[in-house]
């Protein structure tokens, strides 16, 4: 079998070698570690330095002088800062004690008007300190008037338990918003992080193939494997390098996210399914083999890697089509352009992944366009290695359609 043949394991192990070797696919495998351990340590620095002199809560911030005679503390354990006159709240906000100070007037029951004193900090200024005072005095107003369950209710009369309804009537509580940002923000991730991969690992492979054929090495090794062994052996090498990465990524994420998100208030909810997961995971790799074949079959059609990386440019573009589309692919997942995108070999892999971020995709529709990737890569695998024999025989000689059909024609 060709998996199992000893050429190609020979070529595997070789370009495996030489794939792992390069300056960038290392740089690229440690991005991510890199990243997360930067987080690690910059998120407590930031978070306590946002945080270093913040009161402990939002009431805490304000101040009030009460001329009306209206606030009479029900039920607070920790309020405003009370000042007996105009003057004297001024003064705290320019020492910094509070943010703002509402001043009630004797009339504030007939005219319902409140003067906000802040300092002057431009468009900076924390607008939602209105809302706090707003609720405090709601509160002041009735307290005494109504018993403490009702209170409550009137100051936060309703917690909404979202629930959705989908196109076949099938209704389910919407998942809380850490979650749903988990579930967009990680295969997005992997687009980005694939189509980097693909620049980088499937180019070094075009430009092996290509400089091989180039400085007639390809000769020698072609006395002793079959053009397809080679090619085999060269894009599962390619393969393997990105699994590895792959498997970097997910291990580095798995034990340093939860603890970054530790340190991020509210977001403890913040989770991605084990399927979704897994389906980024295929969608990646698929995506990455696809491409290897394809930049593995440029190299094998050219006759120097300058014509190599110049045809290679050109072919990588739809790849990054769908990143281009990314908010339309994002505003309509289900959507014709979508839908066609998710078909086509070269924008599947990407136009999946921000479809998922974005919201579910069937599975009927995620297994139809692995399969399409999947049947593509082996498919142009044997039209590679067919073309590359071809171009073995009219060394020296541009690879025209004639020719590639040709080769293909007498395939044996």
């Amino acid at each position: 079998m060709l998996g199992t043949s000893p050429e190609t394991r020979v070529i595997l192990g070789e370009e495996f070698r030489r794939q792992i070797r390069r300056r960038s696919w290392q740089i690229l495998t440690l991005l991510v570690p890199t990243v997360l351990l930067i987080a690690l340590f910059a998120v407590p620095l930031i978070r306590n330095a946002v945080t270093e002199n913040d009161p402990v809560t939002p009431l805490s911030r304000i101040g009030y002088v009460d001329n009306a005679g209206i606030i009479l503390d029900f039920g607070l354990t920790e309020g405003p800062a009370g000042y007996a006159d105009r003057e004297t709240g001024i003064q705290a906000v320019q020492r910094g004690q509070v943010e703002a100070v509402f001043v009630i007037p004797q009339n504030y029951l007939e005219t319902g008007e409140v003067q906000w004193i802040r300092a002057d900090s431009g468009f900076l200024t924390d607008d939602s300190l209105a809302g706090v005072f707003r609720e405090f005095l709601t509160v002041e107003l009735i307290a005494g008037l109504v018993e403490p369950s009702v209170l409550e209710r009137v100051v936060r009369p309703a917690h909404f338990t979202v629930y959705e309804v989908s196109e076949d009537g099938t209704i389910a509580e919407e998942p809380p918003d850490a979650q749903q940002a988990g579930e967009f923000f990680v295969p997005f991730i992997f687009a980005l992080l694939l189509m980097i991969a693909i620049f980088s690992g499937s180019g070094s492979l075009l430009q092996s193939v290509a400089d091989e054929k180039e400085n007639r090495m390809i000769e020698m090794i072609i006395t002793s494997a079959t053009p397809l062994s080679i090619m085999a052996g060269k894009v599962f090498a390619l393969g393997a390098a990105g699994l590895i990465q792959v498997t970097v990524w997910v291990i580095s994420a798995a034990l340093l996210a939860p603890l970054i998100i530790d340190q991020i208030p509210d977001a403890g909810d913040l989770s991605v399914g084990v399927d979704l997961l897994v389906l980024v995971l295929l969608l990646f790799i698929t995506g990455y083999f696809l491409f290897a074949v394809i930049m593995a079959g440029v190299g094998a059609a050219t006759t120097s890697v300058r014509e190599a990386s110049q045809i290679s440019a050109i072919i990588t573009v739809p790849a990054v089509v769908p990143v281009w589309l990314s908010s339309l692919l994002v505003s309509d997942p289900d959507g014709t352009v979508a839908q066609v995108l998710s078909y086509i070999p070269v924008t599947a892999p990407t136009t999946i992944l921000i479809r998922l971020s974005a919201g579910n995709v069937s599975a009927a529709e995620v297994a139809a366009s692995l399969l399409v990737i999947t049947a593509s890569a082996f498919v142009l695998l044997w039209v590679s290695a067919r073309v590359f024999r071809a171009g073995l025989l009219l060394y020296g000689q541009r690879m025209t359609l004639k020719n590639v059909w040709s080769a293909l024609r007498h395939a044996n």
